[in-house]
């Protein structure tokens, strides 16, 4: 009598098919289709770690037209866009930071907002996103300022500090492109932003902690 058993042989899924140059099909690809790839992931950090897959996908992601940044430490963010080519331009740059859990580090959450922000003036995007979520434990002294950098390209920009102070951006900055301006914070002359703004056709505004006199300027 033959006996035998019913249990399936699970088989190892074959290979995936090589190119001449014994990379994947998919990595043969050229730049273009693996950008879109990358862009259909909607997150620099995920389309980072693609680079673990081959040397073919490494620093790829930073050549992406878009850069979205969600619930990310300030820390990495400033790290991967330090890795952007200089005089690159992004159509989009969007970014969301998490506060640090250790009071010692969220002291640095602030100025490491500031320095980002520097960044984002350099990748001139055309649209911008920046949202520092709001501190739950209010310091004492005066309110922490963050000067509004100049986006020269830029036709939308949301920008939320959380109980931080918006300063208007230096003098001479405009902001030539802008159509859309969403500011919320302790919004210092409200006047001197839209002033910048010849183009501007919708605006947000939400103040906190704000002094009446600086915003009736």
């Amino acid at each position: 009598m033959d006996f035998r058993s019913r249990r399936r042989v699970r088989r190892s899924p074959p290979p995936p098919p090589r190119g001449p140059d014994g990379d994947d099909l998919i990595s043969a690809l050229p730049d273009d289709m693996l950008l879109q790839i990358l862009v259909r992931l909607r997150c620099a950090r995920a389309a980072a770690r693609t680079g673990v897959l081959s040397r073919r996908w490494r620093g790829l992601w930073a050549r992406l037209p878009g850069l979205t940044f969600r619930d990310v430490p300030a820390g990495v963010v400033k790290a991967a866009l330090a890795r952007v080519p200089r005089h690159t331009s992004v159509s989009l740059l969007d970014v969301c930071l998490t506060r640090s859990v250790l009071e010692a580090s969220r002291k640095l959450d602030d100025a490491r907002a500031r320095s980002l922000l520097r960044i984002a003036e350099r990748l001139s995007p055309e649209e911008l996103i920046f949202i520092l979520p709001r501190e739950t434990v209010f310091k004492s002294g005066p309110p922490v300022g963050i000067v509004m950098p100049c986006f020269r390209r830029a036709t939308s920009i949301e920008l939320d500090t959380g109980f931080l102070r918006i300063k208007p951006p230096r003098a001479g900055c405009e902001f030539p492109a802008l159509e859309r301006l969403s500011l919320s914070g302790n919004i210092g002359d409200i006047g001197a932003f839209l002033n910048r703004c010849p183009r501007l056709r919708m605006l947000g505004v939400i103040f906190r902690e704000c002094v009446l006199a600086s915003i009736e300027k």
